[in-house]
């Protein structure tokens, strides 16, 4: 779950332009996009380590080597949405 909700955080940090990489995009142009993702990261840990919600949603707390995973992973979203960013400006400039 942790996972796929990583995923969906960088893909709306990504979303932010269609051509423009995400490294040059200031954080807070969205401001409300910003606090909610925050907001959201807070939701996800309290999710994970509050026993009452742990009790609800069926979740345990992640180890240190989960989220090392977890990041691993959800980073691929970074790394294919740029090389889709940068294949676009290159159309562009063809045009």
């Amino acid at each position: 779950m942790t996972t796929m909700v990583f995923f969906q955080f960088f893909q709306a940090w990504n979303s932010r332009s269609e051509i423009q990489s995400v490294f040059r995009i200031n954080p807070l142009s969205n401001l409300f996009l910003f606090y909610s993702m925050i907001a959201a990261f807070f939701a996800q840990l309290a999710v994970l380590y509050v026993p009452a919600l742990q009790w609800v949603f069926k979740t345990e707390p992640l180890t240190e080597m989960e989220w090392v995973n977890v990041g691993a992973i959800t980073v691929t979203i970074i790394i294919a949405v740029e090389i889709d960013k940068w294949i676009r400006r290159r159309w562009l400039l063809k045009i």
